[in-house]
């Protein structure tokens, strides 16, 4: 009988899985369940985890073989490090740029991501293609500089994509932890990471509409009453929690 639940972690690269078990471990993930994590290229034995979680179908396709069939999956769904994003932003709208990553499906949905939050420039997904187009010179990719093309001369490196916050509470909602319980980082992590953000980047970037949003996102997932403001102390997001302690039906009536 296994002591603690199991999570089985599957990725293609194993820059992406220590990122995203490190990532785990960081929210506190680690005190209530075992995280085994395997590279499907690694995997030679029949794994029997109480759920699986793949960084993308693609993964978890190649891997499936040994799990059994009942095993639960979930699919990650990833999101950008916000912090890593400010050289990208300073390119020219519109730029045409590659995209690279180590598969076509991850190099699409991090186009998806980029492009959701805002970050438009006009992406061309390259996963090791032979041909290459010479006249464009500018490449960002998710920590796969390795395969980076050799006639790129600009290289924006986002960093490895870390689990959306939705993907995170689909876990620990599978599992039946309390997302905000004392004894776990979830909500510090996340309420951290919007510090971090309204620190490092202009007024400009956090009007992006799509960035925008995915901070709204954060800041309503956080049980504890969150206002964030920016730095010309002008309030720009503020979730339900607040606004019941403040006893305010919206965030037009605190203006």
């Amino acid at each position: 009988m296994k002591e603690m639940p199991e999570l089985l972690v599957l990725a293609y690269r194993k820059a992406s899985l220590l990122a995203i078990v490190d990532h785990l471990n960081e929210v506190g993930f680690s005190d209530h369940c075992k995280i085994v994590g395997v590279l499907v290229e690694d995997m030679n034995e029949v794994y029997s985890p109480d759920l699986v979680l793949a960084t993308n179908e693609e993964v978890y396709e190649m891997g499936k073989k040994f799990i059994g069939k009942i095993t639960p999956r979930i699919i990650a769904k990833r999101s950008i490090n916000f912090a890593n994003i400010k050289e990208l932003l300073s390119l020219p709208l519109g730029s045409r740029i590659y995209l690279v990553s180590n598969m076509r499906e991850a190099a699409e949905d991090t186009i998806n991501t980029l492009t959701e939050v805002g970050i438009l420039h006009r992406y061309i997904p390259y996963f090791g293609q032979k041909d290459i187009d010479p006249s464009i010179n500018i490449a960002v990719t998710p920590g796969e500089i390795k395969l980076v093309p050799t006639s790129i001369y600009h290289t924006v490196n986002i960093g490895h994509r870390l689990l959306d916050l939705s993907t995170l509470f689909e876990v620990y909602e599978f599992f039946g932890i309390s997302t905000f319980s004392s004894n776990n980082q979830l909500s510090a992590r996340y309420i951290q990471s919007i510090v971090s953000l309204t620190n490092d980047l202009n007024q400009q970037i956090l009007q992006t509409q799509g960035l925008h949003k995915s901070l709204e996102g954060i800041v309503d997932q956080i049980d504890e009453g969150l206002i964030v403001y920016d730095q010309m102390n002008k309030i720009i997001s503020i979730n339900m929690q607040a606004l019941k302690l403040l006893k305010l039906k919206n965030m037009k009536t605190l203006s």
